[in-house]
């Protein structure tokens, strides 16, 4: 299958993201792979039974904690370092896991093969996310759940986040960031690739559209690291993030009728 332009452009710049990831993270005491963690846990009696998709992986480090808890995991990814080093992580933790280069748009999977999907920062990186959401909810089963983590437009994705090249899903304003960094920066500054971020009630109608029942939108409980600020503020800024004008990223719970 013929990939678009955005998809070569978010695969270009995670392949190189991807080979300088380190694996030796300690996932027992790393705060960001924790907060993961206590989050999804609020998920288990869906994840520890039947299959997870982990969709757009990047190098799973969130899945392999679910892993040693028993859960099935399937992971895919667009970028084959994030596949490769994905395998490389589950083999040292000494977890299963099965890990496929694919493309979110056209997923290589059978309808109605996973209980629960897990998208955490994936879906912003494809122009044409209806499309990716209509084949998440193909291939998850009747009655299954999935959880999408995306960026929100805030105060923080209008500001900080325009220094990596993000596309704020505001008509007009949308348009003239794409000519501007796809047509005439050929994608110099998106440094994640072709990302966009959207409004809450943008992920209703995108999920709503394909078929799923929305359960809720909401801040997403990561803990963010922001290393750029001074240690002295950081926990004050860390705090700030919680309320609604500055949320970097919402989650959304849906469920496939």
């Amino acid at each position: 299958m013929k990939l678009t332009n955005d998809v070569i452009l978010s695969k270009k710049k995670w392949e190189v993201l991807h080979t300088r990831e380190n694996l030796r993270r300690n996932l027992t005491s790393d705060p960001t792979i924790q907060s993961y963690r206590q989050f999804l846990a609020r998920y288990k009696k869906h994840w520890k039974r039947g299959t997870v998709l982990d969709l757009g992986c990047g190098v799973a480090f969130a899945a392999s904690v679910l892993a040693k808890e028993g859960a099935q995991i399937v992971g895919i990814d667009i970028a084959e370092q994030a596949v490769i080093k994905s395998r490389k992580l589950f083999k040292e933790r000494k977890v299963k896991g099965k890990f496929i280069q694919g493309d979110l748009l056209h997923l290589p999977f059978r309808t109605n093969s996973f209980n629960f999907i897990w998208s955490c920062m994936s879906l912003e990186y494809v122009r044409d996310t209806q499309q990716a959401v209509k084949e998440a909810y193909r291939v998850l089963n009747k009655k299954g759940t999935m959880v999408a983590v995306v960026p929100v437009v805030s105060f923080t994705t209008l500001t900080y986040h325009q220094l990596r090249g993000d596309l704020p899903n505001i008509p007009l304003i949308k348009q003239i960031m794409e000519w501007f960094h796809l047509k005439l920066m050929k994608g110099k500054f998106m440094a994640y690739g072709y990302e966009q971020s959207f409004t809450p009630g943008q992920l209703r109608r995108l999920f709503e559209g394909a078929g799923f029942g929305v359960n809720a939108i909401d801040y997403f409980p990561m803990h963010y690291p922001i290393a750029f600020i001074p240690a002295l503020v950081r926990p004050f800024v860390q705090s700030v993030l919680r309320f609604r004008p500055f949320w970097p990223l919402v989650y959304i719970e849906t469920v496939k009728p």
